[in-house]
């Protein structure tokens, strides 16, 4: 009598795009080399599906990266031509001034000479907000483009790591031992803890029992439960103190709470507009230039 087969196709998601579809035929009486050379081959698509949204990720780096120069340089031009066209400005009041004074020197004119020192001021001041107001806004700009490339950026990061964790992996025994001891060297105080993982890890850290309460010191009671709510691989541990989460996501999580953290530390705050108008007032036609470059 010819064996009964049964056929299973593996379609990883993104490998229908290049139209790779693995066929695997497997007999009932399957044999343990054939089954390595299958879980072998799954973990490969897994390891080519991780590469494929790194090299994305990378892609939309380097993206995000240009657009940044691009724009950064966009504004050193606009900041530019601003400073030239106010140096420009102070340059002809000065000249204007200077005239008026030769004028109201020789017809003795002091009134005149204020008003216009007083006008050619104005006029300067003037431009000079306007101009600090436009400078203020590209910063903001620049900003606003920068935390939202990075925000994007971290999504993409998080949207590719939760797709590997929903794949399943294989976790080996000296995985979950590393995880469990890493996570009860951080307990003190306490005479009794409460553990759960994964059921497939359960057997693992129950032969592990002796071991712990040798290396904790003052645990006299260690009690070892199932949670299918730990992934493979990770632990949680209760104390009378607190908790201890040691679960892969979880450590993923809190490392994304940094990336945004350190990314908004790293990008200044925004100027209000009432700075250029501060600036304006502290002004004269000599320092308008200096004033205007500061940043």
């Amino acid at each position: 009598m010819p064996e009964e087969t049964s056929s299973r196709i593996i379609r990883a998601e993104n490998v229908a795009e290049s139209g790779e579809v693995i066929q695997l035929t497997f007999h009932k009486a399957i044999t343990p080399r054939f089954r390595e050379e299958a879980d072998a081959r799954r973990l490969e698509i897994r390891n080519r599906l991780a590469r494929r949204a790194a090299e994305r990720a990378e892609e939309a780096e380097r993206i995000r990266v240009e657009r940044l120069k691009n724009a950064e340089v966009e504004a050193r031009g606009i900041l530019n031509a601003a400073r030239e066209e106010a140096e420009a400005i102070v340059k002809r009041a000065r000249e204007q001034a200077a005239a008026v004074t030769e004028e109201a020197r020789r017809a003795g004119q002091a009134a005149a000479e204020a008003a216009a020192r007083k006008k050619a001021l104005e006029e300067v001041k003037g431009t000079l907000v306007h101009l600090e107001k436009i400078a203020q806004r590209l910063r903001r700009e620049r900003r606003a483009f920068f935390l939202s490339g990075a925000e994007g950026m971290i999504d993409l990061i998080q949207v590719v790591l939760e797709k590997i964790l929903r794949r399943p992996v294989n976790i080996d025994r000296e995985t979950v031992k590393r995880t469990l001891l890493s996570a009860v060297e951080k307990i003190t105080g306490t005479e009794k803890i409460f553990v759960r993982v994964h059921p497939d890890d359960l057997a693992v850290a129950g032969e592990m029992r002796e071991e712990i309460l040798r290396l904790v010191t003052g645990v006299s009671e260690i009690e070892i439960s199932p949670d299918t709510g730990v992934s493979r691989g990770g632990v949680v541990i209760d104390t009378d103190f607190g908790r201890i989460d040691a679960r892969i996501s979880s450590q993923i999580e809190e490392c994304l709470r940094e990336m945004r953290s350190v990314v908004e530390e790293s990008v200044p705050f925004d100027l209000s507009d009432t700075t250029a108008e501060n600036n304006a007032s502290e002004m004269t036609p000599e320092s308008a230039p200096r004033v205007l470059g500061a940043e």
